[in-house]
């Protein structure tokens, strides 16, 4: 899950399963594994679903 969350971090722009899977040594074997993360991160506010909940953006807090 971390993993997934530095991927989006790191992003400039949001990103989809297979994308970030692509960037796991296993590819796009995990692919279904990180989306079902992405889902759930989702749920909880994690990240932000675009494009219908086919890209994933991390959400930017705002602190201070």
């Amino acid at each position: 899950m971390a993993s997934v969350l530095a991927a989006l971090g790191a992003a400039r722009e949001p990103l989809d399963a297979a994308a970030i899977a692509r960037g796991f040594r296993q590819g796009l074997k995990v692919e279904r594994a990180v989306r079902e993360i992405l889902v759930s991160l989702a749920r909880v506010g994690e990240v932000s679903a675009v494009e219908a909940g086919t890209r994933f953006a991390r959400r930017l807090l705002a602190s201070g």
